[in-house]
C-alpha cells in the first residue's frame, strides 16, 4: 500500500471515531429514555428485556451499556428523584405548615402514581444500592421538617411519623394502579380521607364521590392475585 493510500485510510479511520462515539451515545440515550418509560409504567420489577424491546434493540445492547440493572435504574430515575426533592423543598416554603404537608403529600402521591419506578426506588427500602440509599436519605429530613412544623402549629397529630406518610403513599398509589382503568383518579377520595385522619377536622370541605358498587367490585377483582 502506498503512502497516499495509507494516509487516506488513516484519515477515514480518525473521522469515523467521532461518528462511532456519537452512535454509542445516541444508543445509550435511547436506552435511558426507554428505561424511564418502562420503569414508570411497570415499576422496577420490569426486566431489561422489556427495556430492550421498548428501545427496539437486543438485550445484549442493554448489557453492553449497563452491565448492572441497578446502574440503569439510577441513571433513568435520577431526574425524577431530583424533581421529588425539589417539590418537597418548594412546599417547605408555604407559610402554613399544615398546607405545606398536605400539598407535599398530594404532590408526592401524584408523582408516585404517574411513575411506579420512582415510587419503588424512593419508598421501597429493598430497592437500590448504597448510592440510592444515600440519595433516599436526603428526603426524610425534608419530610420531618414538615411534620415538626405542623405539630408545632397544632394541626397535626403528635404521633405522626415519616413512615406513616410513606405507608399512606404506598397504599394509595397501589390502589391507584389497580383502579385507574375502572375510574381514573378515584384514589384521590381515599387520599383525602387519610389526610383528614392526620389531624382534627376543622372544615367541611367535600371530597369526591365514592365509587359505585360496580366500580368497587371491578377494582376488588383487579386486586385479587392473578393465576399464572
Amino acid at each position: 500500500m502506498d503512502t497516499d493510500a495509507e494516509s487516506a485510510e488513516h484519515s477515514d479511520s480518525v473521522a469515523a471515531r467521532p461518528r462511532l462515539r456519537r452512535d454509542v451515545q445516541r444508543s445509550r440515550e435511547r436506552l435511558i429514555a426507554s428505561a424511564r418509560d418502562v420503569f414508570a409504567a411497570q415499576g422496577l420489577a420490569a426486566g431489561l428485556n422489556e427495556v430492550a424491546s421498548h428501545a427496539g434493540v437486543g438485550v445484549g445492547t442493554v448489557y453492553r451499556h449497563f452491565p448492572d440493572k441497578q446502574e440503569l435504574i439510577e441513571v433513568a430515575l435520577n431526574d425524577a428523584f431530583e424533581s421529588l426533592i425539589a417539590l418537597m423543598e418548594r412546599n417547605l416554603e408555604i407559610n402554613s405548615p399544615w398546607r405545606a404537608l398536605e400539598r407535599a403529600l398530594r404532590d408526592s402521591v401524584a408523582m408516585a402514581v404517574a411513575n411506579r419506578g420512582l415510587r419503588d426506588l424512593t419508598f421501597l427500602s429493598s430497592r437500590g444500592r448504597e448510592s440510592v440509599q444515600v440519595e433516599r436519605a436526603r428526603l426524610n429530613p425534608l419530610i420531618e421538617r414538615m411534620l415538626h412544623a405542623a405539630r408545632v402549629e397544632g394541626e397535626l397529630r403528635q404521633d405522626v411519623v415519616v413512615d406513616d406518610l410513606v405507608m399512606i403513599m404506598l397504599m394509595v398509589s397501589d390502589f391507584a394502579y389497580r383502579s385507574e382503568a375502572v375510574r381514573p383518579g378515584a384514589y384521590r377520595r381515599y387520599l383525602d380521607m387519610l389526610i383528614e385522619g392526620l389531624r382534627k377536622p376543622q372544615h367541611g370541605d367535600e371530597i369526591i364521590a365514592p365509587m359505585s358498587p360496580e366500580e368497587a367490585a371491578a377494582v376488588a377483582n383487579r386486586w385479587a392475585p392473578q393465576a399464572r
